[in-house]
């Protein structure tokens, strides 16, 4: 097995997953509070939501580094780095960004229940209870 298969795995991975992610990302901004998603009480809903905001944000944090990629590249052939190590290691710089932002987005969901909570009572207060 050769070191590009674990990169295409690797690759293809974090697309399907990324893309999974955004659309739990707008979903639960959109309809859910924190506790019916990142904080269940149900283990495999908030590990796999979790998992999904992260590869969201592994996903953008990616696709926005490759501006600074090649200097990346070129910088570590300079430092003979093997050229089929040099993408894993681009891959590995993408992870500290990544975790901040995800931390950051968990932290903004958590807040949001108050407003969330808040919206739903007025919608049935406005259109359930005539």
């Amino acid at each position: 097995m050769s070191i590009g298969y674990f990169y295409a795995v690797y690759a293809g991975n974090m697309v399907i997953c990324g893309l999974l992610g955004s659309y739990t990302r707008l979903r639960i901004a959109a309809l859910s509070i924190s506790t019916e998603s990142i904080d269940s009480p149900d283990r495999f809903t908030r590990w796999t939501t979790r998992y999904m905001f992260f590869q969201c944000w592994l996903l953008l944090i990616t696709a926005l580094s490759l501006l600074y990629a090649t200097p990346l590249v070129k910088a570590l052939a300079a430092v003979s780095v093997p050229k089929p190590l040099g993408f894993g290691v681009y891959l590995l710089t993408c992870f500290p960004l990544a975790v901040l932002c995800y931390r950051w987005d968990l932290r903004a969901v958590r807040r949001a229940d108050a407003r969330k909570l808040a919206g739903r009572e007025a919608f049935r207060k406005r259109w359930l209870d005539r």
